[in-house]
């Protein structure tokens, strides 16, 4: 998509906002997203590894997203310093523009460094719990075999299956 079709959205931001989300990129992501997984249990931990695996894929997926419209505003900005300040009247809207473009682009890359912390913790856990990165993940296939129903049974094999699973129930 060229840059010129390309939808970069205004973000409601200012300096307290963007040191908001310095302060919480900063977190311990590791010691919070470790919290989710009981390492304890085999089960737990091997059904946590869909749930990372799916944290990371998000949080770089958004990092790539961030870090675009961050250099987008970066690069609005460098092109209003060389091109537009050239011009002595005007003087007091370009310094709007290059404030907003100054904050959007901050706040862009906050965001863009806040989930880059995330998906390295979320790599860090993936790799100390699983032996591997998120990205080797194998995802698994859906069978293309046939599945047999009650309606492939014969009236014996129904009645085999209920008795043992009576017995093995009690009930």
């Amino acid at each position: 998509m060229s840059d010129m079709n390309r939808k970069i959205y205004i973000l409601p931001t200012n300096e307290p906002e963007i040191d908001a989300l310095k302060v919480v990129g900063n977190q311990d992501w590791f010691q919070i997203i470790g919290c989710f997984v009981d390492e304890t249990s085999k089960i737990d931990k091997n059904y946590s590894q869909i749930m990372l695996w799916q944290i990371w894929n998000s949080a770089e997926n958004s990092v790539r997203s961030f870090q675009s419209n961050a250099d987008h505003y970066k690069k609005m900005y460098e092109d209003s310093l060389i091109y537009q300040r050239a011009s002595a009247s005007g003087r007091e809207i370009d310094e709007q523009n290059d404030d907003f473009m100054l904050k959007q682009g901050k706040t862009w890359k906050a965001l863009c460094d806040k989930y880059k912390s995330i998906s390295d913790a979320v790599v860090q856990l993936y790799e100390q719990l699983y032996d591997m990165h998120p990205k080797d993940r194998k995802m698994t296939k859906q069978s293309k075999g046939t599945v047999r129903t009650i309606k492939d049974m014969t009236p014996k094999e129904i009645e085999q299956t209920k008795e043992m699973s009576a017995q093995a129930f009690g009930y």
